[in-house]
């Protein structure tokens, strides 16, 4: 917990997490969990089951 807090406190840390965001935010991610199967959002059913149905047909 002590070296988390310390993270949160650090400006270079700061710095870097900005970037990550600005950086997801340009290939349109507007929060967690943001899945991308084949370089497109998957925006259905986040279940195992659900991942399993979509990807398993890609895999052949």
């Amino acid at each position: 917990e002590e070296s988390f807090v310390a993270c949160t406190k650090n400006a270079d840390v700061a710095k870097a997490i900005l970037a990550e965001r600005k950086r997801a935010e340009g290939f349109g991610v507007t929060g967690i969990p943001y899945i991308f199967i084949n370089g497109k959002h998957f925006d259905g059913d986040n279940t195992i089951e659900g991942l399993k149905a979509v990807i398993d047909p890609l895999l052949g």
